[in-house]
Formats: structure tokens, sequence, C-alpha cells
């Protein structure tokens, strides 16, 4: 009776370490994506095994990419192709710095 406790209690003690690990890992990547720190969330992620999420990232890296593309087709037509390559070299392909290209200043009446 007595090793079956010890034995039930370092099992119950090995599920609860792995459920503290899995929720430690899962405030860190949500650390890292409240900081916008992509590179942090993409290894974060990388370490665990879900796939869903993997996927999710993956087709909005692709879907960012692509307008990104637009984005650069339409600054060329636009003949703002160096404000759009400097904001792109500086931001290594960020969505926001590639979107925002043209700044205006609002004036309310």
């Amino acid at each position: 009776a007595r090793l079956a406790k010890s034995v039930r209690d370092a099992l119950n003690k090995e599920d609860r370490k792995k459920e503290r690990d899995a929720e430690m890992a899962e405030k860190a990547r949500l650390a890292a994506l409240r900081a916008n720190d992509m590179q942090a969330y993409s290894k974060l992620l990388e370490e665990t095994k879900n796939e869903r999420l993997k996927f999710l990232l993956d087709k909005t890296d692709d879907c960012i990419s692509q307008i990104s593309s637009l984005l650069q087709q339409r600054s060329v037509e636009d003949e703002n192709a160096a404000a759009f390559d400097k904001a792109s070299n500086a931001s290594t392909g960020s969505y926001y710095a590639s979107a925002h290209l043209k700044m205006e200043e609002v004036r309310q009446p």
C-alpha cells in the first residue's frame, strides 16, 4: 500500500510539473506576442508541438509577404520605390513599415 501510494504521488507530481511547464511555455509565447517580438515567438512556437499554430503563423507570413509585394508594385507605379526600399530594408519585411509609407499630417477643422 505504501509503495502504491508513493508511485501514485510520484506520477501526480510528474503530471503537475508537465502542466506547469506547459503553462509557463504558453505564458512566454503570449508575452513575446504581446511585445511584438515575432522572432522570439517563432522560436518558442517551434519548440512546441502545436501544428495548428505553426500552420497559422506560416499562412500569416505568406499573406504578409503577398501584401508587401503588392504594395511594392503599387509604389513602383506611384514612383515611390525609393521610399519603399528604405522602409523594407529598415524593417526586414515588416508589414507595418511597408503599409505606412505615406505619412500624412492629420488636422482637425
